[in-house]
C-alpha cells in the first residue's frame, strides 16, 4: 500500500541539491490481503509459464553437472598406453 505524505522531503545529502521533493512511503499489507489471488489467476499463464521454466533450468543446470562430473574425468583420461 503506499502512503502519499503531504510533508515534502528536504534532499541535503547530495551536494548542490535542494530542491524539495514529494515523499512517498511504502509499507506492506499485512495478511492474506497481499497474496491478490483474483490478480494470480488472470496472469495464471505466465505463472505457469516462468515456474515450469525455472522448473526445466533447475533441472538441466543440475543433470548437465552430474554429466561435467562424469565426463570431465573420462575426458583427461589418457588412452593411449
Amino acid at each position: 500500500m503506499m502512503v502519499e505524505l503531504g510533508a515534502l522531503h528536504r534532499l541535503t545529502d547530495a551536494p548542490g541539491m535542494t530542491a524539495d521533493l514529494p515523499f512517498t512511503l511504502i509499507e506492506p499489507s499485512r495478511g492474506w490481503v497481499a497474496l491478490q489471488l483474483r490478480e494470480l489467476w488472470r496472469y495464471r499463464e505466465l505463472f505457469i509459464f516462468l515456474t515450469w521454466r525455472g522448473v526445466k533450468v533447475r533441472y538441466k543446470q543440475a543433470s548437465l553437472g552430474v554429466a561435467w562430473a562424469v565426463l570431465q574425468p573420462l575426458l583427461r583420461c589418457d588412452f593411449s598406453a
